[in-house]
């Protein structure tokens, strides 16, 4: 089995359309600002229908890194741990 996942922030726009071709024309748009905002994972792309959301799982890949720790200072620094896919932090 080959892996058909599409790498969202890598992908022209017509893989994105690819995955949508059955939904009406504003889903594109919608995903779009998702990604634009840095959400890949599309359990939290709440504005769209689940059984969309769902299909969307299997075929974009899970982010490359994860926030594991966040702390801010004085309200204008922000630290931030982010997990790698191999177990490694930055």
């Amino acid at each position: 089995m080959t892996d058909d996942r599409i790498d969202p922030f890598r992908a022209d726009p017509g893989e994105i359309e690819g995955l949508l071709t059955d939904q009406p024309a504003f889903r594109e748009r919608q995903v779009r600002q998702w990604l634009a905002r840095g959400v890949t994972d599309p359990s939290q792309m709440t504005d769209l229908p689940l059984a969309l959301r769902d299909r969307l799982a299997e075929r974009l890949p899970p982010a490359p890194t994860t926030l594991r720790h966040m702390t801010a200072d004085d309200g204008l620094t922000h630290k931030v741990l982010l997990g790698l896919e191999d177990g490694e932090a930055i």
